[in-house]
């Protein structure tokens, strides 16, 4: 490798580009000319340095593309206009057609749940995703002059956005460039290169491939040169009280905020009520459900004509001669008011014919009565099956 940067800083016109971990092959094509600059001799085949197998990619020509990219659904395009169908597990099946350009879109999926998309022989499994839920709780420190670290809230599933989720963090000044980062899964990023003298704007947003949550963002009250003085010794990370998600979150003030020293260590813990999930903390509680009894339809009773015939012994019955003969066991007919049949899902009580009103629509047939979930309270989330509240865990100053 001397010998290379030699040749290239000794008037050589020529420069070239070694790849470490060359075979012998290509570095014996690789020498010093008589002249004492670099000679490169080209090889014709690529050189392959990794390679991963082969496997059948949804996205080649061949065959239909399918992709979550609408909520609680997918959209399929490429399928030549041939039937779609979209099945799971415990799922109805649903087929769709359109012309071989349209795209399909099949709604009204489960997020989370893995699907599978067949056009003919071909298959694809996707699985959808809700709408992305909002981030919260931004916290801003820092460590050094020209840099931060940032930690938020946002709790990922199904109905929440999946585990796909990635965050775009920006931090934006007057006067200055954006600085932009893109995390996937973690809930924490550091950015690097910012001017000490800016005041930063700092935003967390969301996004999974069909939605896009609501960002938190936090804004700074000093600068870091403010924070941090001219020196070039970073200040020991303090990480900042855990806020609402309404409230702005700023970078914390230089100098250590909890006593440090070898008789005492800052550990994170749990807010009183929640619990450790990780990265974060969480409460639950479970639904709660407003009630109302059945209300029924009633209707009279009706009635219809019928005829009998009674027995009423001994008649007289005229004869066509005049005359007149007596037969016993006469039989005579008569009529009476019959009540008509109970209609089809309606009880007879004894008094009149009743029906139970349909079930209001947003409620639940318990068998009792109707019920229906009460509206997710403020702060709170739905995961489907519980409400869930979620905060970054708080430092606690002990004895070591």
């Amino acid at each position: 490798m001397t010998g290379l940067m030699t040749g290239l800083m000794t008037g050589s016109s020529c420069f070239a580009l070694l790849l470490a971990g060359a075979p012998a092959s290509h570095a014996a094509a690789i020498g010093a000319s008589p002249m004492g600059s670099i000679r490169v001799v080209a090889d014709e085949s690529p050189l392959v340095v990794a390679a991963a197998p082969v496997t059948q990619d949804q996205t080649s020509a061949a065959g239909p593309h399918a992709e979550a990219t609408i909520v609680n659904g997918i959209q399929v395009t490429q399928h030549g206009g041939k039937p779609v169908v979209v099945s799971s597990k415990g799922q109805p099946t649903v087929t769709q057609r359109a012309k071989a350009s349209a795209p399909l879109r099949f709604t009204g999926l489960v997020p989370g749940k893995a699907y599978t998309v067949r056009v003919g022989s071909a298959t694809r499994t996707v699985v959808p995703v809700g709408k992305v839920g909002d981030a919260s709780g931004l916290v801003v420190t820092s460590s050094a002059p020209d840099r931060v670290e940032l930690a938020w809230v946002h709790l990922q599933t199904p109905k929440n956005g999946g585990s796909a989720v990635s965050y775009t963090i920006t931090a934006t000044a007057p006067g200055q460039p954006t600085v932009e980062d893109t995390v996937v899964g973690a809930r924490t990023a550091v950015l690097t290169g910012l001017d000490p003298d800016a005041l930063y704007t700092f935003t967390v947003t969301p996004r999974n491939s069909a939605s896009v949550g609501k960002s938190s963002r936090a804004i700074m009250s000093r600068t870091l040169k403010q924070i941090h003085g001219n020196t070039a010794n970073p200040t020991p990370n303090q990480p900042a009280q855990p806020q609402a998600p309404s409230i702005t979150v700023v970078v914390p003030p230089a100098g250590p905020s909890t006593p440090s020293g070898p008789s005492t260590q800052t550990i994170y813990i749990c807010p009183t009520g929640y619990r450790d999930n990780g990265a974060e903390c969480i409460r639950t509680q479970p639904y709660t459900y407003a009630t109302q009894p059945y209300t029924y339809t009633t209707r009279a009773y009706t009635y219809h004509n019928e005829t009998y015939q009674v027995n009423i012994g001994s008649c007289v019955v005229p004869m066509p001669d005049g005359g007149s003969a007596i037969y016993d066991n006469c039989m005579e007919t008569r009529t009476r008011s019959v009540k008509d049949p109970t209609p089809f899902g309606w009880t007879d009580t004894g008094n009149e014919w009743v029906k139970k009103d349909a079930t209001p629509s947003g409620w639940t047939d318990t068998g009792t009565g109707w019920a229906k979930k009460d509206p997710t309270p403020p702060g709170w989330m739905d995961d489907g099956t519980q409400w869930i509240q979620a905060t970054s865990k708080i430092p606690k100053v002990v004895p070591i």
